[in-house]
């Protein structure tokens, strides 16, 4: 099983984004759409840059490739153009020429600098690049954050508070989300494991605070999406694809941290088996709950979350059924997420009826190889295993 994952890595994941590859103007093409066509010119956000950077950086460490390493320097060299030398920290979007379009910080993004610088760092030993991924750890907490664990999302260009628009992807512009929390401790996860830094460690232990008693609906076993400015809660639904995330997120925080939590642990154990009850079925999983409705389209990074987070939960609990969940997910994904055409990937997601979701393309700001890619290195390292019968 693990060759075959391997060689959907290999054979199909990489290679897409690796003719992604701007040899003139640096980073990667920043938009493809569902009929293959590279739009050359289109502009290339910080998420993507970074996220490529990650990717690239992971697999590398991975297969010890070297033009693997090759296009994740290209990322760093490029990632360094959208930093604000000025004011600091890193700007949302540019060109393709690498000029600056939109000045504005916002902490998801800068997130995902650390998240990719750090893996860079453990590809390479370049020591500029954990300089300045500890660097930006100190701009965030100097800058955001806000009563220990929460975090002012959006600035302007000189670091003044401005509204949310970017993470309101339902129709609302809330200071703080459970989405740039997660990504937040994934990247202090990442950067601790190879810094050792103890500040960061502090800070990993405050936000997996803040997540359980600011962000954990304790009575439904779901995490809440967002906050008010005050820190109140704004009860919206339920994200699936996040809450199965953060499950094996604060699971791996805490395993690099080496403390043990039992409040944390259940947590996680109950949120994940609510995401099993509420969202698994046997196409795959379903999106959301949003004011009470299924959204029920199949989206290609939840897929990818879902399959770490059922196999890191069936590691805890050797409970077959998330193993036979993961079976089923991946068989899922590759028979309608994955794109049969010759230079394809995986798609955006499928809607309720399973027919492809052809307006959001293959690569755009948010759609880079870091989901699904680093799903398949976590199955490889965690000993994912097809037959049921031998583990």
């Amino acid at each position: 099983m693990i060759k075959e994952i391997e060689m959907q890595l290999e054979e199909k994941i990489i290679p897409f984004w690796k003719r992604l590859s701007d040899i003139t103007f640096g980073g990667f093409y920043g938009h493809v759409d569902y009929d293959l066509k590279i739009d050359y010119k289109a502009k290339k956000s910080l998420i993507s840059t970074a996220r490529h950077l990650y990717a690239f950086s992971l697999w590398f460490n991975h297969f010890k490739n070297e033009s693997y390493l090759k296009e994740a320097k290209q990322a760093f060299e490029f990632l360094l153009k959208y930093k604000d030398q000025e004011y600091d920290g890193y700007v949302w979007l540019v060109d393709y020429k690498g000029k600056h379009i939109d000045l504005t910080k916002h902490i998801y993004g800068q997130a995902f600098v650390i998240y990719g610088l750090s893996e860079y760092y453990k590809a390479t030993q370049d020591v500029k690049a954990l300089d300045e991924a500890l660097t930006l750890f100190k701009l965030i907490e100097n800058k955001s954050c806000e009563n220990i664990f929460l975090y002012h999302e959006a600035f302007t260009k000189k670091w003044d508070k401005r509204s949310n628009e970017l993470l309101s992807v339902h129709n609302t512009s809330l200071v703080h989300t459970m989405n740039t929390v997660i990504h937040i401790l994934e990247a202090y996860t990442n950067l601790y494991k190879v810094s050792g830094n103890m500040e960061v460690k502090r800070k990993i232990i405050e936000i997996l605070e803040g997540i359980y008693f600011k962000f954990y609906d304790k009575h439904n076993k779901n995490f809440f999406m967002y906050l008010d400015e005050g820190g109140t809660i704004v009860d919206m639904g339920e994200s699936f694809g996040h809450d199965v995330e953060t499950c094996w997120l604060v699971d791996e925080a805490l395993n690099a941290i080496e403390v043990e939590s039992p409040h944390l642990r259940q947590m996680t154990y109950d949120v994940c088996e609510q995401v099993y009850k509420k969202a698994f079925t046997c196409n795959g999983l379903i999106s959301e709950k949003i004011n009470g409705i299924n959204n029920e389209e199949r989206v290609w990074w939840i897929q990818s979350e879902a399959m770490v987070g059922f196999y890191n939960h069936y590691q805890k609990t050797r409970n077959h059924t998330y193993l036979e969940a993961v079976q089923s997910i991946y068989k899922f994904t590759t028979e309608f997420i994955v794109d049969k055409r010759n230079h394809a990937e995986w798609l955006w997601g499928v809607d309720k009826n399973l027919k492809p979701m052809k307006h959001r393309g293959f690569a755009e700001s948010w759609k880079t190889g870091y989901h699904n890619g680093r799903a398949l290195i976590e199955l490889i390292k965690r000993g994912y295993t097809h037959d049921t019968s031998n583990v």
